[in-house]
């Protein structure tokens, strides 16, 4: 990812000529360059990690950064740098369409949370239920031993075949829903995933991918875009 930018005025018509990672942009009209600024004036290195570092061509030439001379100096995105004893401003616009592409994945942690959070909370939801409904046979063999052990004509025993019916009931009923939303649920957080767990550069989509891990990765694997983290 790391690259060099090239910053001086063309020879042929003037212009300012910015070029690196095989693209070259001019900046201005012809001939608004002045000889002040050299064929190859300074130079803009981006290491992997995005920092810019500037420095001079040539120990004769001039570049000020916000007002100051400088030889070499770490730069920011919006820093005034300013070329030449005639002061030329470099545009960061022109600049921005040759540095390599940021993407801030910080927002997708987000994403990815509460996708995971949601099937997390489902999963537990069907235990829970599966648990719940394992008292039903609970019920039934308690009222069977308890009519074998102290007779039909126990008061207990018919409340509590009762219950077991009606528990059974209940439970099938709250089955068959659970049958229809469970799996809509788990498709809705799927398509919403897929949605917006993107690269915000290509908008591809990174894939059930947790974002712990995707955050080692430097740049998209698809567009190359370096990610901000």
């Amino acid at each position: 990812m790391s690259m060099e930018i090239t910053i001086g005025r063309d020879a042929a018509t003037s212009h300012l000529k910015i070029s690196g990672g095989g693209k070259t942009v001019m900046q201005g009209e012809q001939g608004s360059v002045p000889v002040s600024v050299s064929r190859q004036h300074c130079m803009i290195s981006v290491a992997d990690d995005g920092k810019m570092t500037l420095r001079n061509v040539q120990t004769g030439n001039w570049t000020f950064v916000n007002g100051t001379a400088v030889e070499i100096k770490r730069i920011n995105r919006g820093d005034k740098i300013e070329l030449g004893a005639d002061k030329y401003a470099l545009s960061w616009e022109k600049l921005e369409e040759i540095l390599p592409k940021v993407a801030d994945i910080r927002p997708l942690k987000k994403v990815w949370d509460e996708y995971e959070n949601g099937t997390f909370n489902l999963q537990v939801s069907e235990r829970r239920f599966n648990s719940l409904r394992g008292f039903t046979p609970i019920i039934t063999i308690g009222a069977m031993l308890l009519g074998i052990f102290t007779g039909r004509d126990n008061p207990w025993l018919w409340p509590l075949y009762g219950a077991a019916i009606v528990l059974s009931i209940g439970f099938f009923l709250l089955s068959m829903k659970k049958v229809k939303e469970v799996p809509t649920k788990q498709k809705e957080m799927r398509k919403k995933l897929q949605d917006e767990y993107v690269c915000p550069c290509c908008h591809h989509f990174f894939g059930f991918t947790d974002y712990s891990i995707l955050s080692q990765n430097d740049a998209c694997p698809h567009c190359k875009t370096r990610f901000e983290k």
